[in-house]
Order: C-alpha cells, then structure tokens, then sequence
C-alpha cells in the first residue's frame, strides 16, 4: 500500500518536513500493525521515495521476487535502489550531478564498518517497519533525514543487518539544467546548503567514534 501525507500549515508544534510527514504516516501504520495485525507486523517493508521518482515496469515485483530468494527470514534488509538522473532528458552535465551524489555518499557513508563503501540510502529505500521503530523513525529536525537515519543505523551496529541494492535503477530528478553545467552547479550547491556540509553526519561520526 501507499501512504501519503501533505502537511497542514501553522498547526500547533508542528515540524514542517518531509521527515516529519514520514513520520506521521509510519506512526500510523506501527499502531494499525500492532493492534490489527500483530502476526503480519514484522513482515512489513516500507518504501521511502520521493514523488517524482520513476520506478522501472515491475519493480515491486522484482522486489518481492528479491526479498523470497534472499529467505528474509529475521526480516533485517534495507535494500537501496542506484540512481539514475534524468535519463529522459540526458545532458553531458548529469555526469557532474551523478559524481557529486555518489562523491557525496562515499563521503557521508564511507566512514561506517558495517556498511563499507557501498552507496547506501538515497532517495529511494526499503526498511523494515520494525526496524524503523527500532531507530525512532526519522529524525524531524534535518533535511537530509535518509542519510541521518543511515548513521543511527550504523549506531545501533546489529550484526544480523545487512544493506542489499537491487539490479533496477530509479531515475530520480536531481536538480540540473540540462543547458548549462555552470547552472547544475549553481543548483547543486543550493542543494549542498540544504545538506548543512554533513554537519550532523559528522557529529554521528565523531559520536561513532566516541563509543567504540
């Protein structure tokens, strides 16, 4: 099933986001789970995406189809889909986009044991319901809350997690301007505003760091 939630305007303590209308819906499923359908809870998946994602013909399929060959039997896979962008409309300067996104991921991510250089969450991921309750969902107060929600992941540092990609790209918008590259940079550094300069990926870091 899909869930969508668009936020309200000046309610009270409310925390405007993405992560926050995330959350909202998750929440809602959690308590559906436990109180109607206990035996299924553990086996629930859910999908984070934006909306102007563009899966492949049968992708959920195809994951259903990897989640039965892979025995989920603990149910512990968060599965990442690669990016692609912009594939309809290619332009030689989506190449910069795509080496900045994966230079960025390498950066942010690389530093974790347990998830090793792979290019983890994007924006468009699969993780366990169970799981997410486990690390308190997402957190409201960061834009970039995928790659937050990665860390405390990485925190919580169970040996039975394991992160999976799936063989099927997701073309996903980034923002570029497929006539000049002097542009996509400009729009992409707006972006890297956005992102605070890992900041916080690098307080988890240093917090990793601390406990070990």
């Amino acid at each position: 099933p899909f869930s969508s939630k668009y936020r309200c305007v000046n309610l009270k303590n409310e925390v405007a986001g993405k992560a926050s209308n995330c959350n909202y819906c998750v929440q809602i499923l959690v308590k559906y789970y436990e109180n109607s359908l206990k035996d299924s809870y553990d086996y629930v998946m859910i999908t984070a995406c934006d909306c102007d994602s563009i899966w492949c013909q049968d992708y959920f399929l195809y994951l259903n189809y990897l989640s039965v060959k892979n025995n989920l039997k603990y149910f512990n896979h968060i599965i990442y889909t690669p990016n692609i962008t912009n594939v309809k409309h290619f332009q030689p300067n989506h190449i910069l986009t795509n080496w900045m996104s994966i230079t960025r991921s390498i950066a942010t991510h690389g530093h974790f044991r347990c998830l090793g250089s792979i290019r983890t969450f994007t924006s468009e991921y699969h993780i366990p319901l169970i799981l997410l309750k486990k690390i308190d969902y997402w957190d409201n107060d960061l834009v970039h809350e995928d790659v937050h929600m990665c860390n405390k992941l990485a925190i919580l540092n169970e040996k039975c997690l394991i992160f999976k990609s799936t063989f099927l790209p997701c073309d996903n918008q980034t923002p570029t301007n497929i006539r000049s590259v002097y542009q996509s940079f400009i729009l992409l550094w707006c972006q890297s505003l956005r992102w605070n300069f890992f900041i916080y990926d690098l307080y988890y870091l240093f917090h990793h760091w601390h406990l070990k």
